[in-house]
């Protein structure tokens, strides 16, 4: 998976901030920005990005359309929604009704928040989730590997988390 990271946010100072946050953080080079959510949809590529930051509240496409449209594109990167508000699901999925055929936000509002992040966000919260985010699909690969090679998943989930508690620090 590629370790390129898409920000689309319509606010210039906040993706930014966040691009500044990351590339001084490890990730440098490995970020593009987009203010404009139409045009970061015109010019999204497939294969490209291991993660996307979408902002929520956009003018004229909002953060969960553009989110479903690149993943017509490309399912593979996960995705971190920002806002700036405090994530109350039931009002959030009020204020962006969109047909969700196949119950993808619907799956994102019930993560208990794990697909959010909040503006404004400390850096070292933000540096550890764009980690982890990006890291957990190799783990997982790796521990499958080591599965099928050893016979011995019998606890995935916990394997898991003793693999990730550094991702968490």
């Amino acid at each position: 998976m590629s370790k390129r990271i898409l920000i689309v946010d319509d606010e210039p100072d906040s993706s930014l901030a966040f691009k500044k946050i990351l590339e001084t953080n490890g990730f440098k080079e490995q970020v593009d920005t987009y203010n404009e959510p139409l045009l970061a949809l015109q010019n999204f590529k497939a294969g490209i990005y291991g993660l996307l930051i979408i902002d929520v509240a956009m003018p004229v496409i909002d953060g969960f359309k553009l989110y479903q449209q690149i993943k017509q594109i490309d399912n593979k990167p996960k995705v971190l929604f920002a806002t700036a508000y405090y994530v109350h699901y039931d009002v959030l999925r009020g204020y962006f009704p969109i047909e969700d055929k196949n119950n993808e936000i619907e799956e994102i509002l019930g993560d208990t928040g794990g697909r959010f992040i909040r503006k404004p966000i400390d850096i070292e919260t933000l540096i550890r989730r764009v980690r982890s985010e990006l890291n957990y699909g190799e783990i997982r690969s790796r521990y499958l590997m080591e599965c099928n090679s050893y016979n011995t998943c019998n606890n995935y989930n916990e394997h898991l988390r003793n693999h990730t508690a550094f991702l968490l620090k």
